[in-house]
C-alpha cells in the first residue's frame, strides 16, 4: 500500500507542534498494515508513543521503522542510499533515546 504524502505531512506537522498524543490518535486511526509498511509513519508513530509514555509500544514501532529502513536500504544507490543510511541512523538514535 502506498502511503499518502498528506498523511506523512500531517503527522510531521503534529509532531513539530509537539502534539504527540494527537499523532498517536491520528496514526492509530490508519490501517495497521499502512504503519507497518511505511518506515516514516512507523518512526513518527513510535516516537509519539514513546513521548506520551507508552515506551514498549514506542520501541516496537521504532523497531518496525528500523526493519523497514534496512530492507529498503538494500535497494538504494547514490544519493538515495545516503538518505536511506541517514534514516537508519535516525531510527537507531531514537530507539537508543527511548530505550533508556
Amino acid at each position: 500500500m502506498h502511503t499518502s504524502s498528506l498523511v506523512v505531512d500531517k503527522a510531521r506537522e503534529l509532531t513539530a507542534a509537539g502534539q504527540h498524543a494527537e499523532v498517536v490518535k491520528y496514526l492509530a486511526a490508519r490501517q495497521g498494515s499502512e504503519l507497518a509498511e511505511a518506515a516514516s509513519l512507523a518512526l513518527l508513530y513510535g516516537t509519539a508513543q514513546a513521548r506520551v509514555g507508552h515506551h514498549d509500544e514506542g520501541l516496537r514501532w521504532l523497531d518496525t521503522a528500523l526493519e523497514q529502513a534496512r530492507t529498503l536500504e538494500r535497494f538504494l544507490t547514490g544519493s538515495r542510499l545516503h538518505a536511506g543510511e541517514h534514516f537508519v541512523r535516525e531510527c537507531l538514535h531514537r530507539r537508543h533515546v527511548f530505550a533508556w
